[in-house]
């Protein structure tokens, strides 16, 4: 560091002042600067990190209400986003249920192969439709306006079905494996 001293009528010379003991020229805050970097590095790390095998489950309802299943307890119940109150619980009685939801209904999955429809308004469920699958086989089901796909990855099939009577229109084989939650699309118009 230096010091201007006048020396003379308006002229300044530069004066060398001692550094304090123990003060490195230019690079001081370096080791300051990584720690931090490596402080900050770590808890994002933290933070965003997670052991494997503990997979995050949540469910954020602001408006609505969703289905919840249950298959230890064997029942779906409607919880009210605004509240959180529970509106409705159905006893599914069925083998390991899994549940899809569509506006208020809930489409449910048995471990058999027979599918369930909850009523979102009359919270009554349907009898059980078979027909979806003559082997014991759990469904994906995928909920749309105007129909319901249940798909068989096992049996490469794919049944389109009513969403309200559950009467199956159609079948459709396909040539492709099905990944369980995987999408099949045609180039059909």
């Amino acid at each position: 560091m230096t010091a201007l001293a006048t020396g003379g009528v308006g002229v300044r010379e530069p004066v060398a002042r001692p550094r304090p003991a123990g003060q490195r020229p230019g690079w001081a805050w370096l080791p300051r600067a990584l720690l931090v970097v490596l402080l900050v590095a770590a808890a994002v790390g933290f933070v965003l990190g997670r052991p494997e095998g503990t997979p995050r489950r949540a469910v954020a309802l602001e408006d609505g209400a969703a289905w919840l299943v249950s298959a230890e307890v064997g029942q779906a119940a409607l919880v009210d986003g605004a509240s959180g109150r529970v509106l409705a619980r159905i006893e599914i009685g069925g083998p390991d249920p899994v549940g899809v939801q569509r506006g208020n209904d809930a489409f449910l999955s048995l471990a058999d192969g027979t599918v369930l429809r909850v009523d979102g308004a009359t919270y009554r469920m349907s009898e059980p439709a078979t027909p979806f699958s003559q082997d014991a086989e759990r469904l994906d089901l995928h909920p749309a306006p105007d129909a319901l796909f249940a798909v068989s990855p096992a049996r490469r099939l794919v049944i389109v079905a009513d969403p309200q009577s559950l009467d199956v229109r159609r079948y459709f084989p396909v040539t492709v494996d099905i990944r369980a939650g995987g999408v099949i699309a045609d180039d059909a118009d």
